[in-house]
């Protein structure tokens, strides 16, 4: 005899109404609802997590795979009992309700389906009474199934018990008995977020799926949709850390991105008529009001922490640093544990370090949350890393890389640093693999489509090769990443030497991981303080501009001229600064958490504007140009003091700086003030001196002094001897007219001076400017 025979049945007819609940019959009865269950005008003031909950299991964002599975349960009419456990917002209870929309439609869901927030209903009455009242009862028009086929799960009923790790451990066994004896009407969906507090009877009865914490991407999809659709006036960048601080929780994400939104509305003074929600003017959502929304340290601070404790010995000023910034944002020391506990877990340590840090941050957490003093277990802190750190640098432990300090330059010594360089199939780059043979070397020829790397479209200058790159090494970035030209000697290397070498030795590695981004000019001749007004420069407003292999110049439109369009489409949902500036000229570095702080798909947007736009290479360029630091979280106008720069991005603290934009014995000059051409060293990176013979014959000799303040003076050299010159370079105008034996240069205050015969350099091939030194322009 059935387990129908053996108990009293109630039978329901099929509903009539179209309402729809996902909640017993007993209007005390707690539950979720979602926004398709409320009239259209009520949905203005749902929360976002109701209103844009998924109607249908094609809509549930992450766990395809799970998603499937529940699909081809579903179309093979074998529906089990369903347990759905995970952390919260990840999906498990909009998994549940699509699966119920997708059985039984919105006519028949209030009949069907039963469901119970366990956190609520959590005692043993709510399983005798609702549950077994609800699951004891059948549908008696349903129809009856083919001969070999499965029942329809229409017939069925639906149980959902959500949070139901909450329920007692007499409601789990009652319920288990419930489970198997109505198992021909009635189906069970047990939501939880931990499976250990469920009884292992409860469990075996069920098939389980775990719902992981959802993917950024993800997230990113439905925020996205919602910005859109709200209307939502938000940076970039306060996107990227809105998903990435919701840790995979759906939820979360929205309940912040709704309230920031909210806060975003400028207050209207009592009496006042309420704006129009429509043509309001809400404020910008920024990075730093995420942060402050969901009360978590600012990274920046975080890194400061960090860092002050790692390099500080002295306990008093690590103390202050730290209680400091807790009252300045009004943090909790639990809010710093965790994130200076992910702040130094990526940092290459020795394992004995790291298990010394972990195990001693749990300490002090385990002590904070049993009500220990906060100003006890932040002593606690500082002694922990400090600990770490001094273990380190006593030798007992090795001093990873990230930590390591070059005696001679002050900079951390990081292998995996890589040099992106933008270049011509005639220009020479062999000088980036002689002088810095441990980092990984791409350089892209943009003109040579069969080179080993090249570019789509030869379009925005040195900017589409960096897009490219970025979008090639996307999940296999470096950790630093210098972005630069190719020549060795150019205007606008920020040394006095015009010279790319020393600049790039000279590098602070520490410093770019502390900011993320350093632009390598600290001058601020072209660009700063503001180079571009998007909304008040001249349309019709021309500038002078190289026309191409020629030594003239053409009028060509000012690219500030189309930067409000273009920054439009570069960075949509973003005003339009009013002015923008930043030190020329595309050269920078940026560490792989600041290029990943964006998603993959904003790099291509920036490449396939570049690609489409009818402006020239010239043009689009330098709107990329004055674009980077944005791109990479920058304010519209970064200019740092120039003495600044140069001590925290090159380690020159003893320069003199009488002015903000400069500093004396720098590279001050404009470029119509330097001919890029006649920067040239006597050594073989010369053009035309490759050749073995001359390259001895023109001898390096290296002094530290610009050369319009070379004074030496030298005597001629004997034929086929090295030149005896004491001097690296000179402008192209010292160049004389030769006799038939010599090259000579002269200069205002140093006699004529022979540097090689020229029946050698005949010989050789190499033409009397090359052999100089000098390119021929």
């Amino acid at each position: 005899m059935s387990d129908f025979e053996e108990d009293e049945m109630d039978v329901d007819a099929p509903a009539v109404q179209s309402a729809v609940r996902f909640s017993s019959d007993n209007t005390n009865a707690k539950g979720k609802r979602s926004a398709a269950n409320l009239p259209v005008e009520a949905e203005d003031s749902l929360p976002w997590v109701e209103k844009y909950r998924p109607n249908t299991l094609d809509d549930v964002s992450g766990h395809q795979d799970i998603l499937a599975t529940i699909n081809k349960f579903v179309d093979s009419n074998r529906l089990p009992h369903l347990l759905l456990y995970g952390p919260p917002g990840t999906g498990k209870t909009s998994t549940v309700l699509a699966l119920a929309r997708r059985i039984y439609g919105n006519k028949n869901m209030r009949q069907m389906v039963l469901e119970l927030n366990a956190s609520d209903d959590r005692g043993i009455d709510v399983v005798r009474e609702q549950i077994k009242t609800f699951s004891s009862t059948k549908q008696i028009f349903s129809a009856a199934p083919k001969p070999g086929e499965a029942a329809s799960l229409g017939g069925f009923k639906l149980i959902i018990l959500d949070e139901a790790d909450a329920m007692t451990s007499t409601a789990q066994m009652a319920l288990r008995r419930i489970m198997e004896k109505y198992t021909a009407n009635t189906r069970f969906c047990i939501i939880a977020n931990y499976t250990h507090k469920l009884s292992p009877a409860l469990l075996s009865r069920c098939t389980r799926f775990r719902f992981s914490p959802l993917k950024e991407p993800d997230i990113r999809r439905l925020v996205d949709l919602v910005i859109e659709k709200e209307d939502v006036h938000i940076a970039p960048a306060a996107v990227d850390s809105l998903v990435r601080l919701s840790k995979g929780d759906m939820r979360r994400a929205l309940n912040v991105l709704q309230a920031c939104h909210a806060s975003s509305t400028p207050l209207v003074a009592p009496g006042e008529k309420p704006p129009d929600p429509k043509t309001i003017k809400r404020d910008l959502i920024t990075e730093e009001t995420i942060f402050d929304c969901v009360a978590a340290p600012h990274p920046e601070d975080i890194r400061i922490i960090r860092d002050t404790l790692l390099t500080t010995p002295d306990v008093t000023t690590c103390l202050t640093t730290i209680n400091t910034l807790k009252a300045n944002r009004g943090l909790a020391l639990a809010d710093i544990l965790t994130a200076l506990g992910e702040e130094l877990t990526k940092l290459d340590v020795p394992a004995q370090t790291r298990v010394l840090w972990m195990e001693g941050l749990a300490e002090v957490e385990y002590r904070l949350s049993g009500g220990g003093s906060e100003t006890v277990q932040t002593g606690g802190v500082v002694g922990v890393v400090r600990n770490g750190a001094e273990l380190m640098e006593n030798g007992d432990s090795p001093v990873p890389d990230e930590l390591t300090l070059s005696s001679s330059t002050n900079s951390v010594q990081i292998p995996d640093t890589a040099l992106v360089v933008a270049s011509l199939e005639h220009e020479d780059t062999s000088w980036l693999f002689e002088y810095f043979p441990d980092w990984s070397k791409n350089v892209y020829v943009v003109d040579d489509p069969k080179a080993a790397l090249t570019i789509p479209k030869n379009k925005g200058r040195e900017s589409m090769v960096y897009l490219s790159y970025i979008i090639d090494n996307y999940d296999r970035l470096p950790s630093h990443i210098l972005f630069i030209h190719s020549q060795r000697y150019q205007w606008h290397n920020d040394d006095p030497d015009y010279d790319g070498v020393p600049l790039l030795r000279n590098f602070q590695h520490h410093y770019l991981e502390q900011q993320g981004y350093v632009n390598l000019r600290c001058v601020w001749v072209l660009g700063c303080p503001a180079e571009i007004h998007p909304l008040d420069d001249d349309k019709t407003d021309t500038v002078p501009v190289a026309d191409g292999d020629d030594d003239g110049e053409v009028d060509q439109p000012r690219a500030s001229n189309f930067y409000k369009d273009a920054f439009a489409h570069l960075f949509p949902g973003v005003e339009v600064p009013t002015a923008v500036g930043v030190s020329c000229c595309a050269q920078f570095a940026v560490t792989k958490k600041t290029v990943l702080a964006r998603p993959k798909a904003d790099y291509e947007r920036y490449r396939e504007w570049l690609i489409d736009t009818p402006l020239s290479d010239a043009l689009s360029g330098r709107i990329m140009e004055y674009s980077w630091h944005m791109i990479f979280g920058q304010n519209a106008q970064h200019c740092p003091r120039a003495e600044d720069c140069y001590c925290n991005v090159f380690g020159l603290c003893d320069l003199t700086c009488e002015r903000e934009d400069s500093c004396e014995g720098r590279n001050e000059d404009r470029p119509s003030d330097v001919d890029p051409c006649s920067l040239r060293r006597y050594d073989a990176h010369c053009k035309g001196t490759h050749d073995p013979q001359m390259a001895a014959l023109i001898a390096p000799a290296r002094v530290e002094r610009p050369y319009r303040k070379l004074q030496s003076k030298s005597t001629a050299a004997p034929a086929l001897a090295p030149v005896d010159r004491q001097v690296d370079y000179l402008p192209a105008s010292a160049v004389l007219d030769l006799d038939a034996g010599t090259c000579a240069v002269r200069d205002d205050e140093m006699e004529d001076v022979p540097l090689a015969p020229m029946a050698l350099r005949s010989a050789a091939g190499i033409d009397r400017v090359d052999a100089c030194g000098f390119r021929a322009r």
